[in-house]
C-alpha cells in the first residue's frame, strides 16, 4: 500500500513538474535612448509638402539604442492620411521584437505605446508592449516589456 502511494505521488510530481516546464514564461527588459538625425539614418521617401505631413510619405529609420550596446532601433512609418503608421524592431544581435501602432508625435514628452507583435531568436511568441517617449531635437528614449512563453 505504501508503494502505491509512493507512486501516485511520484506521478503527481512528474505530471505538476511536465506542466510547469510547459508553462514557463521569461520577461525581458530592453531600454535604451536612439537619435535620429533626417539624411543620415532617418530618410523621408516621398518629399514633403510640410514639417513631415504628406500623404502617402513614407520614413525609415535606424539607430543604436544607447544604453542597450548591441541593439539597434529600426522601422517604418507610413503616412495613410487617417493615421501615421509605424512598423518597427529592436534588433539586438540575431534577436528582434517586432512591434506596431499608430506613430506617436514628436513633441518633448510626448507618450506612444506599441503592441508588440512577435520575434525571433529568443524573442519568438513574444507579447508586450514597446514605449517611446520623444525626448525632443528626435531623440528618443524606448523602453520594451517582453513576455516570452514556452508554448
Amino acid at each position: 500500500m505504501a508503494s502505491q502511494v509512493a507512486l501516485v505521488l511520484a506521478l503527481i510530481v512528474a505530471l505538476f513538474a511536465s506542466y510547469a516546464s510547459a508553462n514557463l514564461c521569461k520577461s525581458y527588459t530592453i531600454q535604451g535612448s536612439a537619435q535620429f538625425v533626417l539624411g543620415q539614418n532617418e530618410f523621408q521617401v516621398v518629399p514633403t509638402d510640410g514639417p513631415m505631413d504628406r500623404d502617402g510619405s513614407v520614413q525609415t529609420f535606424a539607430a543604436p539604442l544607447t544604453g542597450n550596446s548591441g541593439c539597434i532601433y529600426q522601422g517604418v512609418i507610413a503616412d495613410t492620411g487617417a493615421l501615421d503608421f509605424q512598423v518597427s524592431q529592436l534588433k539586438c544581435g540575431n534577436n528582434r521584437v517586432e512591434f506596431m501602432g499608430d506613430a506617436g508625435a514628436s513633441a518633448p514628452g510626448s507618450s506612444t505605446t506599441y503592441a508588440i507583435v512577435g520575434g525571433t531568436g529568443i524573442y519568438v511568441g513574444a507579447i508586450g508592449t514597446v514605449t517611446e517617449v520623444s525626448l525632443g531635437g528626435m531623440n528618443y528614449q524606448v523602453t520594451a516589456n517582453i513576455k516570452v512563453c514556452n508554448q
